[in-house]
């Protein structure tokens, strides 16, 4: 089962999850199947836009990864635990979760899982309004997915960048983040991401007052997703 839900996985992720929803009993899985178990289910939940696996499944395949999986697979079960953790409102446990497993992407040089750490505790930040946090940790987001050559999430993560500093009224520092994000995912031609962008150039005008551009920004994130 575990073999045909990993095939199925990209492709097809509702038949993966589907499989993966035959296994009932997972607390009597060895601690190295539990770990596949979780780390297929939370990359096919984060495809469908459905909750992390709980956070105790989630927790034992961070320990088991830690012991023994390469530099990716430790980064992504604690990217995945820090969200299961963040999803409960365990705010706590989710933020030692994120900061020790970016501790570890930084030193083994997975650069493209530390940008996505930085992405979710930017959010975080932002939940808890703390912005010269989330400016800081935003950044390094932008820095490590450029190092990774992850085209489309350095787009993104530029346009996340924009949005403290729309908040700061640091207006110039914004439009220019911007800017950079939409000739970049303009070029990936990732029509969602251009849709996420404009709207967020519609937040950019609506702070300035212009409502004629934040309509019109609007409108376009609109009609394109």
């Amino acid at each position: 089962v575990l073999d045909e839900a990993e095939r199925l996985s990209t492709s097809m992720p509702d038949s993966s999850y589907y499989l993966l929803g035959q296994i009932k009993k997972k607390y009597i899985l060895k601690d190295n199947d539990l770990a596949r178990w979780c780390l297929i289910a939370a990359n096919t939940n984060d495809m469908l836009d459905k909750p992390m696996p709980p956070a105790s499944e989630l927790n034992r395949t961070y320990q088991w990864c830690k012991k023994h999986s390469g530099k990716d697979g430790k980064a992504w079960a604690g990217l995945f635990l820090g969200r299961a953790f963040m999803e409960e409102k365990k705010y706590d446990l989710a933020m030692k979760v994120f900061i020790e497993s970016l501790d570890k992407a930084e030193k083994d040089g997975a650069y493209n899982e530390a940008g996505y750490i930085c992405s979710y505790m930017g959010d975080f930040y932002e939940h808890t309004e703390q912005r010269k946090e989330e400016i800081r940790i935003r950044n390094k987001a932008t820095r490590y997915f450029k190092k990774a050559g992850n085209k489309k999430s350095y787009a993104l993560s530029l346009r996340d960048a924009a949005r403290p500093w729309i908040q700061l009224d640091s207006l110039m520092n914004a439009y220019r983040l911007l800017k950079e994000a939409d000739r970049l995912i303009t070029a990936e031609k990732d029509t969602i991401g251009i849709a996420s962008v404009a709207s967020r150039f519609g937040d950019y005008y609506s702070k300035i007052g212009n409502a004629d551009s934040a309509k019109y920004y609007y409108y376009r994130a609109i009609r394109l997703d």
